[in-house]
């Protein structure tokens, strides 16, 4: 009895398609870098109502006394650029996440062995008590790493990963800063008050750098993924100079 054999080119089932390609979260990176930007914008203006508060209550001439009008209205231009830059950072953080996920599972398509663990943690890293200091920055370097398959066994040909390293430095160290500056008291010394400002100033510019470090990093990450990749469904294999975390 003969045995039947398919012919490569017939599908397993009559009908069905070919799997397509992942498509690579554009849209969302153009919202990123966007509200990335607005945060940046925030942070700014935040800075002048840092510094109003503390060449309000330091004076020319060092006084120890402010009149009530005068540290109100500069304490309510803290209090409104506080405001708008929650509401602008927490508008980023929510559409950052979702990008970090989609391009997870984009890269995770087509180069599945290239993580330890699955595209849920791009969102749920964020969230582990500790964890979140260094699992997210694990998962993006993973993915810059997955772009460099198609390079050879070359490790002097693969792109460097100084953006992720820079964005996750800086957005650590913005983090630590503000829960440094904390705000101030109205009611407390208007020494205090000055130096609360001013440390609320560095932590705002430091947001401002970590800003832009993110859109460099989102971009670059993007870049390195629209080069030509191998087949959906037939990566190739991890070279022997793929670079480890």
């Amino acid at each position: 009895m003969s045995e039947f054999v398919a012919s490569p080119q017939q599908p397993a089932w009559p009908g069905a398609l070919p799997p397509q390609p992942p498509r690579a979260p554009e849209g969302l990176l153009k919202a990123v870098v966007a509200l990335l930007g607005l945060v940046a914008l925030t942070d700014l203006f935040a800075v002048f109502a840092d510094l109003r508060v503390a060449n309000t209550v330091g004076g020319d001439e060092n006084f120890s006394v402010v009149a009530a009008e005068d540290l109100d209205a500069v304490d309510s231009l803290y209090g409104v650029a506080a405001l708008i830059q929650v509401v602008a950072y927490l508008a980023c953080a929510v559409v950052f996440i979702i990008w970090f996920f989609r391009m997870r599972k984009y890269v995770g398509a087509l180069a599945q062995d290239a993580f330890e663990r699955g595209a849920g943690w791009a969102i749920g890293s964020w969230f582990v008590p500790i964890g979140a200091l260094w699992m997210p920055f694990r998962i993006a370097h993973q993915m810059w790493n997955a772009a460099t398959r198609t390079l050879g066994s070359e490790p002097a040909r693969y792109p460097s990963a100084w953006p992720v390293r820079l964005w996750w430095s800086l957005f650590v160290l913005s983090g630590l800063a503000g829960r440094f500056a904390s705000g101030y008291d109205i009611d407390a010394p208007l020494g205090d008050i000055r130096s609360a400002a001013l440390r609320t100033a560095v932590s705002d510019g430091l947001d401002i750098v970590a800003a832009a470090a993110a859109v460099y990093f989102v971009i670059r990450l993007m870049a390195l993924h629209r080069r030509p990749t191998p087949e959906f469904g037939h990566p190739t294999p991890v070279q022997p100079g793929y670079p480890a975390l």
